[in-house]
């Protein structure tokens, strides 16, 4: 397939790190994924949330617009539903996976019915449902026509009530829509909390991923493994090679595409030797259609040619992101190959947007090659030789000496280290150890450091740094600090500054810089000052230009505040001709913070005169070593005079805060102005902190100051100085490498650099430096023992651990803890340098490794000092030493600590109790704490509780990942141990908040450190945490119960410090909502150049957003007119943007309207430029910084009104199996009749009158006796009884039938006959007079349909026995045959009928009740039995039927129970344990319930009335119904057989929350919380849209729910009326005032001439032909004629008339109109005179016609808000103003002019969605106070509610199946009327507030009148509303009726029942 390379790219191998791992490309170094502490920090939340990778959307989510047009498409065809085949056969053929549309589907199938509403499923599609309230709910035809509920038809009405149920389920606004500014800020910001932890998440995992990549059968002990995430040397392509770095540039905006011949392109990866690839995966997007991979097949191999395929992968089309191709290779492959053979959509040329390659390195003790043994045995040859000579000859030594000190005086240093490009290749690590040990034996015979002559000691050093090995540089320095009286020449160390300035050099990175000052002026908008620092080096983009005579430039740049900057070298790039600049200097400035930048250039003017000649003499003065001026310049430079482009190195190096650049003169001396390209400036960016560590290398270059003459000797001190200095700033520099890996690697230059060779670097061998030092006094030798701790510092990172001391000849070697003592002791010494202990502190901290190597022994000596932690005062090193493990706990490894597995096979025991025993410690620990600080005490709690969040978010992290993907066992005790630590936790804290709260006196300083404990850090993220796990399958109830001991003690505290909680109504200040802030950013992008045909949508939607701001890249262009950029705000407004940036067509930023923004991008298919970049921040109307305990109440209702919701969702009533076909069978057995009639009433419950009952939920109910549920007990049991056996006897006299097949078949038969009677009504009626013995048995024909039908059954049985008796006779096996039960089917059958007998007995109801659903029926063999075989020896239901016809042709369906029951028990696929398993699942769905409702209940009332009205009450409430859209139909729906107790409680808890809510909204009325009480009304409606049952009548009267209802809609309707008007700025003039009334003054002239004349034309010619005559006659005959078609006007395109909306072209020199079609269209139509550069005019009917003039109105538009129809336009209302009658209120409606756009011109429009709109009087602009969208909103809501509690109501009254109504029911039938008659009363008056007084309290005459009525008097007297049944029953307490029933006579001319 053509293996030629067509292109490469290449990586530098991997260094060699012993304790660092490579931080992955996705993430920077610094991230930590337990660390949560940003979490209530909301600047650094947000700067958090732009590193987090946004979730990939689903394959519906992306689809969503294909399924949206095909449900709108069934829409029109009048369908209003669609079921789960239908949805599910579209989606799935649009690539969407079947369980994700099934899933989908199930989410809005709350009832499971298998059918949803279209519009339903289209509103959770488009955002989860409607987004704003005041379009929500609008008026629809719920039927063709009015329905009339009492008429004689009883289907008329049935089901109204349920379909406007339905639409208020369908339609309603979502929770989190219903907010108030204050809560909306607050929900935005819960969302970016939990989005952060969920990101966070997503890198846990990664890094899991990370940590799992290891070699199996690798011995840890011989082989050392690293994880490298660049583990390839270079990757080759097939074609294309210059896109080559789209595969690793780590952005998903880049890609590499081929170019070649289809199904021939490949991605060939190089990798390093020695490495194993652990995952391989590559980035592809779905938006790339046929480019787009869709089969790739990997190779591996050795050789390009011996390529074998490992693994063929399929892409999915809808997958955005990486795809992993293979994973964990065993063996290390030089070849690693990605063949695409095909592209979705048959594309040719494929795209890959990424290539990612993780692997392992096993680094083993290499074994010496060939070479290496010849070389080594050579030399070692030599060197005996030479050894043996020297006694004889004692000149050699000198010789060879004196020859190797030449040889190697002429080498560099590092040129022989590993990583040196030019280190020959057969000098490998043997051979230089072999060279190394000749030269010591050479230079030190015997050993003897102190006996070292000055050439030995120069000949060891020279080569040590040669080779770069740090432990023989450590060698030669410890033998020189024995002999520090030897001076060595100067060329020992003279090349290791130009080393260190070579590195520095080679690692400067560009430096992002903002621009201070510019002095030049600027020439326009386009040649501004910061190009300079945006252009890049290319020649495109606009230069800077200065103001004319400015030829001298200053430009200031800085970093950020507390950044420095350390410049390395500086490019410049001129604009070219005569105004490019000629020179100039660079200056690197400190400023205090009191000067100007003007002032700061000021002093430097006197530089402006400098010529070369200067700074060469400046330069000079610095190379002799001689002061110069501080603010002297470092840099000079020239610009080339072609190029205009020049880099220059800093001569002098030093830190500053500014960059000042000063360009001197042009290139034309005639020039005027100067033009600057571009400017980058290379170095680092130093904090404070690496300032004050740099302080040492200042130190070091004073104190060791050397000649340049090398012919001269140094001391050895000045030696000592200088090696040791410049091997710490090489491994600093290496750490510094190892930490910015990926930013190095994309320079060219690195790699060929040498490094020093850091492997098995000693600790020994540091401190055996070390320590001689300290005992000398001198400044130079102390200074050396500070820099062995900066060497120490440096080397932390490659030292590794030593777990053991070792003796040798009684000698103890250092060991780290010996170091680890010694440090401890300088920082508890008082007479210790601040130098030295602060990095003593930083060795300490850093070292944790090293000085515990063993992650058993940290782990133990955290935890002992855990336990001592408050035990008397602990020293400052003990301190330490503890924060440095709980920082390292903290980032690295919680697992280890906590002993979770990070990975658990099946087969293993997981025990949590050392973790929870572990956690409980620390939570009792932090506990003391606080309670110490409370007390009055001092505490240091800082350390202990970050480690303990760090474990925290390590426990939450690891319990999420095993509760998705465990095994049950794991997933259970996961979740157990989750809920284990929130309980410790919350009860803790629960005993502060309290010791808190009893707190007399709390002090602001008390409270900020509180802040700082377990309650003020911990526990707040911990309930993020908590939310963030809230949907999975945890034990929430659980959850619930611990967190309930907080919400009290916070209430307390709440009352206690009002000021320092959140009042979202008060207007006190610091409450109030007011300042924006930045609550959402995006950036986006384009390719650059963007491609062709390009089509680009998003939406950008953040709810607490007021508006969005766009900030554009100074480099954006697109195509003019055709290729642009638009935004629609949330008002429908467009805003777009083409052309070039700062154009007039570009603006460089806009402002939309929030709370969403949508974007959009289009190209067409030619001419493409450079394109867009944007950064879109959203702002919020914000609060006040939250105070920590206010935010932990809010955050605490947020997380329980979730737990709460989430347990209410029916999604828990899913089916946990992973077997498809028991899940189908289950769901079978839930939608069949079986479900619907014998199992959903429950299991039979025995009351104390010893009659069984039905739940409530079960349609029908019976009343049978004990004594024949125990006869039939007997008689399934077998059980000896007089009765049993004289009802068989009579049936068997009377059938007169032989029994066979033996007694376990008499006992099946006679088991499914007591089912029969048990849920037959009619056996039953037969039996109870017997069973009672009130009478006699006789064999009736109802009891012997029973007995035939059961006797049916035993030929069936016995015939299956035979066959099984036959199979297990002719089977073989003996094992097989021991396992054949040939009486199964008999035993499955009397299993079956005695559990049948558990359930009340089916009435005569529900037995003729039409069975919809048959079921499957399988054989009678049980899966996994051998018998399964002998299916066809099964007689099936059908076959019965056929006998029961035989004997009665009427029987089956005279009794219905008798199939019931007999497909049941004959029906394998259903067994006994998925009934109990639903009846169990729907008893425990009851018991959460009903726990839950008590739940919110108690918790409104704990924290009172007032504050549900808060914040925290508003939450709660908005919380609680966030999944309301998997709530049930019905509050006590999916509760099937969960028990009639259950369902009292749940009943009960529902009417107890609804209660608390009513009773706080009519207690707490306050007008200045109206909007409050608003809200809370409306989560109060949202609880009550539920599809009411008939046991609802209590709770409805007793609640008071219809007047309720009314009073909601009547008070929302009342804010109308209370709408303001307040006076707002003045308006002299109206925007285009001007051009209009000019306008005005032509058209009243013109308006006369056409009065005069007697026709249009003859008018029309007397005008004359203009531009304003034009317009004019196309206003007046459009408002002249009533129809469109007669107004005179035709279209110039399609020669229409028939339109209201025309669009006149204002510059034509001739008459042109378009319609609207054609003005918006491609052009195809426009005539010959049309030009894209003309302006049109929108002139519209519709938009009003001036009552004035009598034309329509084309400017403003001032209606009248007093007087009817009355609009005028501009010029009549100045002339009426003028006249003194405008003195009404106007509100005004102004045009507005709309930018080009592709192929439309610019365009006055009318359309209302363009023009604003605002109140007008008096001259002032009127502010204007409406009424809310929630009261719209809520008015509607409650009409519909009532509407539908008045239909349910008269619907149950006028249905005669229910029997006679109850009173009560009659009575709250007679309310509803009521209070419709007092409602339409007031509206025909128009007073509203008389309604709302009448619904509180009506008059007491009609209300007499109302009763007398609903107690059976005449129609007339309750205004003919009911008449007929009246129900009186006796109340019981509580509102509930005792079932007895008295028909009331009906009056005479009774109408309705």
């Amino acid at each position: 397939m053509g293996n030629t390379t067509s292109g490469e790219i290449s990586e530098p191998d991997p260094l060699s790190f012993q304790n660092l791992v490579q931080p992955d490309d996705s993430r920077t170094a610094g991230d930590n994924p337990l660390d949560l502490s940003v979490l209530f920090n909301s600047d650094a939340l947000l700067k958090a949330l732009v590193n987090i990778k946004d979730v990939p959307g689903t394959a519906i989510q992306k689809n969503a617009e294909v399924i949206t047009k095909w449900l709108k498409a069934k829409l029109d065809k009048d369908e209003t539903t669609v079921n789960l085949a239908q949805f599910v056969d579209f989606v799935t053929g649009k690539e969407v996976p079947k369980e994700e549309a099934m899933e989908l589907f199930a989410d809005v199938d709350c009832e499971e019915e298998g059918v949803v509403d279209i519009n339903y499923l289209l509103s959770v599609l488009q955002d989860s449902g409607v987004s704003d309230p005041l379009n929500a709910l609008q008026p629809c035809h719920i039927l063709p026509g009015p329905v009339d509920v009492y008429s004689d038809e009883k289907s008329a009405g049935t089901d109204v009530w349920k379909k406007l149920i339905r639409f208020l389920q369908n339609r309603r606004v979502q929770s989190s829509r219903l907010t108030l500014p204050a809560q909306s800020h607050t929900v935005s910001m819960f969302h970016n909390r939990e989005k952060l932890v969920n990101g966070r998440y997503g890198m846990y995992l990664e890094k899991e991923k990370d940590v799992e990549l290891v070699m199996e059968g690798v011995d840890d002990e011989e082989m050392e493994q690293t994880v490298i995430s660049h583990c390839y040397s270079k990757i080759t392509v097939s074609s294309n090679e210059k896109n080559i770095s789209g595969l690793t540039d780590g952005r998903g905006d880049t890609y590499w595409q081929s170019n070649g011949a289809p199904r021939k392109h490949w991605i060939r990866i190089h990798t390093i030797p020695g490495v194993i690839v652990k995952e391989l995966s590559v980035a592809v997007d779905t938006s790339d259609d046929s480019y787009m991979p869709k089969e790739m097949t990997v190779l591996v191999g050795n050789s390009e040619a011996g390529l074998r395929e490992l693994r063929t992968v399929i892409v999915p089309r809808e997958l955005t992101g990486k795809l992993v191709l293979v994973r964990n290779l065993r063996k290390d492959y030089r070849y690693v190959q990605i063949n695409i053979r095909s592209c979705h959509s048959d594309g040719c040329d494929t795209r890959v947007r990424g290539i990612f390659v993780k692997g392992c390195k096993f680094s083993k003790e290499p074994e010496p090659s060939v070479l290496d043994t010849m070389t080594t045995w050579y030399l070692s040859l030599i060197a005996a030789t030479a050894k043996a000579a020297m006694p004889v000859a004692p000149g050699l030594r000198d010789t060879i000496l004196a020859q190797s000190k030449q040889a190697l005086g002429s080498l560099s240093p590092l040129v022989l280290s590993p990583t040196s490009s030019v280190k020959p290749e057969f000098l490998s690590t043997f051979v230089i150890k072999e060279m190394d040990r000749f030269l010591t034996q050479l230079c030190l015979p015997g050993d003897n450091f102190v006996s070292v002559d000055r050439d030995s000691l120069q000949v060891m050093l020279a080569f040590a740094l040669a080779h770069g090995n740090v432990n023989s540089i450590l060698t030669c320095l410890q033998i020189l600090l024995d002999n520090l009286s030897l001076e060595l020449p100067v060329s020992t160390i003279s090349k290791l500054d130009e080393i260190q300035r070579d590195k520095e050099y080679r690692h400067a990175e560009s430096i992002k810089l903002t621009l201070v000052l510019c002095d030049g002026g600027e020439k326009d908008d386009t040649h501004k000052a910061d190009n300079v620092l945006t252009n890049e080096l290319s020649p495109s983009g606009n230069p800077y230009v200065s103001a004319t005579g400015k030829t001298v430039v200053n430009f200031l740049l800085k970093q950020s505040e507390d950044l420095f900057i350390k410049a390395i070298r500086v490019t410049v790039k001129v604009q070219s001709g005569s105004q490019g600049a000629k020179m100039g200097l660079v200056f690197c400035t400190d400023s205090s913070k009191d000067k100007t930048p003007e002032a700061l250039l000021k002093e430097y003017d006197h530089y402006n005169g400098w010529t070369p000649d200067d700074y060469n003499k400046l330069k000079k003065e610095r190379a002799q070593g001689k002061q110069v001026d501080p603010s002297a310049p470092i840099g000079y430079f020239e610009p080339e005079k072609e190029s205009g482009e020049v880099t220059v190195t800093m001569d002098g190096i030093k830190p500053g805060s500014y960059i000042l650049i000063k360009f001197l003169g042009t290139v034309g001396a005639d020039a005027e102005r100067m033009g600057v390209h571009c400017i980058r400036v290379y170095g680092y960016s130093l904090s404070q902190e690496d300032i004050d560590r740099a302080a040492f290398v200042d130190r070091l270059n004073t104190l060791a100051q050397v000649t340049s003459d090398k012919n001269t000797s140094i001391s050895g001190v000045m030696v000592l100085l200088r090696v040791l200095g410049f091997v710490t700033l090489l491994l600093q520099d290496l750490t510094s490498l190892q930490c910015s890996r990926r930013s190095v690697s994309l320079d060219p230059a690195m790699l060929g650099e040498a490094h020093l060779a850091s492997d098995h670097l000693s600790l020994e061998k540091i401190w055996s430096l070390y320590i001689p030092l300290t005992i000398y006094s001198s400044d130079e030798l102390q200074f050396c023992s500070v820099l062995c701790l900066h060497l120490l510092r440096a080397s932390l990172p490659f030292i590794r651990p030593s777990r053991e001391k070792k003796t040798i000849e009684g000698d103890t070697l250092t060991t780290p803890t010996t170091v680890l003592v010694h440090l401890c002791g300088l920082l508890d010494s008082e007479s210790t340098d601040p130098v030295v202990r602060k990095l003593t502190q930083d060795i300490v901290v850093e070292g944790v490794v090293v000085f515990f190597p063993d992650a058993r022994t940290r782990r133990e000596y955290l935890l002992s000092m855990i336990n001592t932690v408050l035990d008397g005062k602990q020293s400052n090193s003990w301190w330490l030493k503890f924060e440095a493990l709980c920082v390292y706990f903290s980032q690295s490894d919680g697992h280890t600590l906590l002993e979770l597995p990070k990975t658990i096979s099946k087969d293993k025991e997981l025990n949590t109790d050392t973790t929870m025993s572990i956690f409980t410690t620390m939570i009792q620990v932090a506990q003391k704490e606080a309670l110490v600080l409370i007390g009055g005490g001092t505490s240091r709690p800082d350390n202990l509780v970050k480690l303990l969040s760090a474990l925290q978010s390590s426990l939450f992290f690891w319990c999420r990942q095993h509760i998705t993907t465990g095994e049950e066992g794991i997933r259970k005790k996961a979740a157990h141990l989750l809920e284990q630590y929130v309980s410790k936790l919350s009860s803790s804290c629960a005993d502060i908040l309290e010791a808190l709260g009893a707190l007399s006196q709390k002090t602001d300083s008390l409270l900020r450190a509180i802040a700082k404990t377990i309650i003020g850090s911990v526990l707040p993220q911990m309930t993020v945490l908590v939310g963030c796990m809230a949907t999975l399958p945890i034990d929430r109830l659980n959850l619930l119960g611990s967190l309930k001991c907080l919400v009290k003690p916070l209430q307390e505290l709440a009352s206690q410090l009002p000021t320092h909680f959140l009042d979202v109504g008060s207007p006190a200040p610091g409450s109030v909502v007011t300042e924006e802030a930045v609550v959402g950013m995006w950036t986006r992008e384009s390719t650059h150049n963007y491609e062709n045909n390009a089509h680009v949508t998003e939406e950008f939607v953040s709810p607490a957003a007021v508006k969005f701001v766009v900030e554009f890249d100074p480099r954006c262009h697109t195509e003019r007119r055709y290729d642009y950029l638009e935004f629609t705000d949330s008002l429908g407004k467009k805003t777009t943007f083409d052309d070039t940036y700062g154009s007039e067509r570009w603006a460089k930023t806009a402002t939309f309207a929030g709370p969403k923004v949508q974007f959009y991008f289009h190209s067409d298919s030619s001419t493409n430029e450079w394109g867009y970049k944007f950064t879109l921040k959203a702002y919020g109307k914000t609060i006040p910084p939250l105070y920590w305990l206010n935010d932990l109440q809010l955050t605490l209702a947020q997380l329980l009104g979730k737990l709460c919701s989430v347990t209410l969702s029916t999604k828990s009533l899913r089916i946990p199996t992973t077997d498809k076909k028991e899940e189908k069978a289950v769901e079978t057995l839930l939608h069949s009749d079986l479900w619907r009639t014998l199992f959903r009433g429950g299991y039979q419950l025995e009351d104390k009158d010893n009659k069984f009952t039905r739940t409530i939920s079960g349609v029908y109910t019976t009343s049978s006796d004990s004594n024949l549920s125990t006869l039939l007990h007997d008689l399934a049991n077998g059980v000896e009884n007089p009765k049993v056996a004289s009802l068989l006897d009579i049936c068997q006299a009377e059938k007169k039938r032989q029994t066979y097949g033996g007694q376990l078949v008499d006992r099946a038969v006679n088991a499914v006959f007591a089912a029969f009677i048990c849920h037959t009504q009619e056996l039953r009626e037969e039996l109870i007079q017997f069973a009672c013995d009130k009478g006699q048995l006789t064999a009736t024909t109802k009891l012997m349909s029973g007995y035939v039908a059961s006797e049916a059954l035993r030929r069936d049985l016995v015939e299956a026995r035979q066959k099984l008796m036959e199979a297990k006779e002719k089977e073989e096996d003996p094992a097989k045959k021991a396992n054949i039960d040939e009486d199964a089917p008999v035993k499955a059958c009397l299993k079956k009928a005695q559990y049948l007998l558990k359930f009340a007995g089916l009435s005569k109801a529900q037995q003729e009740d039409k069975i919809s659903s048959p079921l499957v029926r399988p054989t009678w063999a049980t899966k996994g039995k051998n018998w399964q075989k002998v299916s066809a020896a099964v007689n099936t239901v059908g076959k019965l039927k056929q006998q029961l016809h035989g004997s009665d042709k009427n029987l089956t369906e005279k009794y219905p129970s008798f199939e019931l029951v007999l497909n049941f028990v004959k029906n394998d696929a259903i067994s006994e344990e998925q009934v109990d398993f639903l009846l169990q699942q729907r008893a425990q769905f009851a018991r959460c319930t009903d726990f839950v409702y008590s739940y919110a209940s108690d918790y409104l009332r704990a924290i009172g009335t007032p504050a549900v009205f808060e914040l925290t009450g508003l939450i709660f409430l908005q919380y609680l119904l966030s999944e309301q859209r998997h709530f049930p139909l019905h509050y006590a729906s999916k509760m099937d057989g969960c028990g009639l107790e259950l369902e009292n409680g749940v009943r009960r808890s529902y009417h107890n929350l609804l209660a608390t809510i009513l009773d706080g909204i009519a207690v707490y009325s306050k007008p200045q919380t109206s909007d409050r009480q608003t809200l809370v009304s409306t989560y109060l409606l949202h609880l009550l849209d539920c599809q009411w049952q008939d046991y609802d009548f209590t709770l409805i009267s007793d609640l008071q729910l219809p007047e309720f209802l009314i009073h909601s809609a009547v008070k929302s309707c009342s804010s109308e009326q209370g709408t303001t008007l307040e006076k707002g700025e003045r308006l002299e003039t109206f925007e285009h005032e001007d051009e209009m009334m000019q306008l005005y003054v032509l058209q009243m002239a013109y308006l006369e001439k056409w009065k005069a004349e007697a026709s249009p034309e003859a008018a029309l010619e007397a005008i004359g032909d203009t531009k304003e005559s034009r317009l004019f006659f196309v206003c007046k005959m459009a408002a002249s004629s009533p129809q469109p078609e007669t107004s005179g006007i035709t279209c110039a395109g399609c020669s229409t008339s028939d339109t209201h909306e025309w669009y006149h072209d204002l510059d034509c020199s001739e008459r042109l109109d378009l319609c609207k079609t054609c003005f918006f269209g491609n052009g195809d139509n426009r005539p010959g005179t049309y030009s894209t550069e003309h302006r049109f005019q929108a002139i519209d009917r519709q938009f009003g016609t001036c009552a004035g003039c009598g034309l329509v109105i084309i400017s403003h538009r001032f209606k009248s808000q007093t007087r009817k129809d009355h609009s005028l336009c501009l010029g009549c209302f100045r002339k009426e103003e003028a006249q003194g009658h405008a003195g009404d209120s106007w509100l005004v409606y102004s045009i507005t002019e709309q930018p080009e756009k592709g192929q439309t011109n610019k365009y006055f429009t009318t359309d209302p969605a363009c023009c604003v709109a605002f109140a007008y009087k008096d001259g002032f602009k009127q502010t204007v106070e409406s009424r809310s969208d929630l009261s719209v909103y809520n008015t509607r809501h409650a009409w519909t509610l009532f509407s539908s509690i008045c239909l349910f109501v008269a619907t149950h009254v006028n249905n005669s199946q229910t029997g006679a109504p109850s009173r009560s029911t009659g009575l709250l039938l007679a309310q509803c009327i009521q209070l419709l008659g007092y409602m339409l009363k007031a509206a025909l008056v128009g007073r509203l507030e008389d309604a709302e007084k009448s619904t509180r309290e009506p008059p007491k005459d009609e209300k007499k009148a109302d009763i007398v009525a609903t107690e059976g008097a005449s129609p007339t007297s309750a205004g003919g509303a009911h008449d007929g049944k009246i129900v009186e029953a006796t109340p019981s307490a509580g509102g509930a009726h005792d079932g007895k029933i008295v028909e009331a006579t009906p009056s005479a001319g009774g109408a309705h029942d």
